[in-house]
């Protein structure tokens, strides 16, 4: 199953370390505020002079007057530090951004993104990510693996106007985490669910397939029943989907067409199995 966004910005949080000042561009990427590991300090930078932006805002602290360079509404950490564009860029084109989080349209082989324009649509320009690319060492693409019609965005060569040439070394996008090096995409992680066969067949550029490429873990829920004393086992995929179809053909499972009328008590037993409780009422029936 290809990743949410949600977890896409889980896994380029991981990417993180002690002391980064990051810079953050708009869409995905501003999600991983959200994500920020225990323990580690990070200064999110925005191009548009904020330095030390927070999590992204819910409905109750949303302030139309902060907004990031894309002007997504966002709230800003204790320690924040907020000054003209000019210092922003200055910041950027000095080499002080230790990682920089960009989406990008196309990123080919050879380390080049495609992040700003589409002929014969109205895009709102590049924004910072020219500087971005030439000013940071370290930056990760986020991304979807393949257009709504099935066609590759990694690619052997960019087809659309370069923002940067030579400069993506990582790669996360909806299927696969990968590292571009001596031109040709490295396949380093997989999308829980996804098949190493649907990745090659979605990569148009050169792709190097290592003997074991393992699955993404997104273990949240898992270490939060561990914190209750609810210890649970993790079953193999394949196993899983192998005990299903016999159940389905034995007669002994059936699929639930209308799952919508479902929602709401599915919603709730799944709080109270967080909260530890016994998510089934005394005289009801799974």
């Amino acid at each position: 199953m290809a990743l949410t966004r949600e977890q896409m910005a889980q896994r380029v949080a991981r990417e993180l370390q002690d002391g980064f000042y990051v810079n953050l561009g708009i869409g995905i990427p501003t999600l991983v505020a959200n994500y920020i590991p225990d323990g580690i300090d990070v200064m999110l930078q925005s191009e548009n002079g904020l330095l030390g932006m927070g999590r992204f805002p819910t409905e109750e602290e949303v302030d139309p007057d902060m907004i990031n360079a894309g002007k997504q509404t966002v709230t800003a950490r204790p320690g924040a530090a907020i000054f003209s564009s000019a210092e922003s860029f200055a910041m950027i084109r000095g080499g002080h951004v230790d990682l920089t989080v960009l989406g990008a349209f196309e990123v080919d082989q050879e380390g080049n993104i495609a992040s700003w324009m589409v002929p014969g649509k109205l895009i709102k320009g590049m924004g910072g990510a020219m500087d971005l690319v030439a000013g940071a060492e370290n930056i990760i693409c986020t991304m979807t693996h393949a257009s709504k019609h099935g066609e590759s965005k990694l690619l052997e060569k960019c087809n659309l106007p370069l923002t940067g040439a030579g400069c993506i070394n990582r790669v996360l996008t909806d299927l696969a985490y990968l590292e571009i090096k001596d031109g040709a995409f490295i396949l380093k992680e997989r999308a829980p669910g996804v098949s190493v066969e649907e990745i090659v067949e979605k990569t148009a550029g050169k792709l190097i397939v290592p003997d074991h490429v393992p699955e993404m873990t997104f273990d949240e829920f898992m270490e939060g029943m561990k914190q209750i004393g609810v210890d649970l086992p993790v079953q193999d995929l394949d196993e899983l989907a192998r005990f299903a179809l016999d159940g389905l053909h034995q007669g002994d499972f059936v699929i639930m067409i209308g799952r919508e009328s479902m929602e709401d008590t599915l919603v709730e037993r799944a709080r109270k199995l967080a909260r530890g409780e016994c998510p089934i009422e005394h005289g009801l029936h799974a």
